[in-house]
C-alpha cells in the first residue's frame, strides 16, 4: 500500500484518498465549535465571576472568556493561513503564533489589571480554556468511530 492509497477521515464531507481534509477548514471548524460551546458557558462564567468579585468579577470573568475565544479564533486563522503555504510554515506558525498569542494575552491582562478583578479574569481564562477544549474534544470524539464515546453510545 502506497502513501497515495491512504484515506484521510473527514468530519464533514467526503474523504479524499491521500489528500487533505475536504474544504481545508478544520481549524476554523474546531474554533467555531469552541465558540458555540462558549455561548452556554457564558452565564456560568458570569455567575462564577459575580460570586468571586461582585459586578467587577462578573465583567472580568466574561472578559476572560472572550479572551479565550479570541485566542482560539486567532490560532485557527493562523493555522489555516500557514497550512495553505507548506507543512514547514504550519509548524513555524504554530510555535510562533503560540508565543505571539501568549504575549498578546499577557499584554491585554497587563493593560486591564487596574480596571478588572485580576483573580476573576485569570481564573476565567484558565478554567474556560480547559473546559472549552475538553468539551470540544469530547464533541469531536463522539462523532469518530472507534473512540470510547462512540462505543459507549451503541
Amino acid at each position: 500500500m502506497g502513501a497515495s492509497s491512504v484515506t484521510t477521515p473527514a468530519r464533514v464531507g467526503r474523504a479524499v484518498p491521500g489528500g487533505p481534509l475536504p474544504g481545508g477548514n478544520v481549524e476554523v471548524a474546531i474554533a467555531a465549535g469552541i465558540a458555540r460551546h462558549a455561548i452556554p458557558l457564558t452565564p456560568v462564567v458570569a455567575l462564577g465571576g459575580l460570586a468571586l468579585g461582585g459586578f467587577e468579577g462578573l465583567y472580568s470573568a466574561v472578559a476572560g472568556l472572550a479572551i479565550v475565544v479570541a485566542n482560539v479564533a486567532a490560532a485557527a486563522r493562523i493555522s489555516k493561513w500557514a497550512a495553505s503555504i507548506s507543512p514547514g510554515a504550519l509548524y513555524g506558525a504554530a510555535l510562533g503564533g503560540y508565543v505571539a498569542r501568549l504575549g498578546v494575552i499577557t499584554g491585554v491582562v497587563f493593560l486591564l489589571r487596574d480596571v478588572v478583578d485580576i483573580t476573576a479574569l485569570g481564573l476565567s481564562i484558565v478554567v474556560s480554556q480547559l473546559t472549552l477544549l475538553i468539551w470540544e474534544v469530547r464533541s469531536l470524539a463522539s462523532h469518530m468511530p472507534g473512540t470510547l464515546n462512540a462505543e459507549a453510545s451503541r
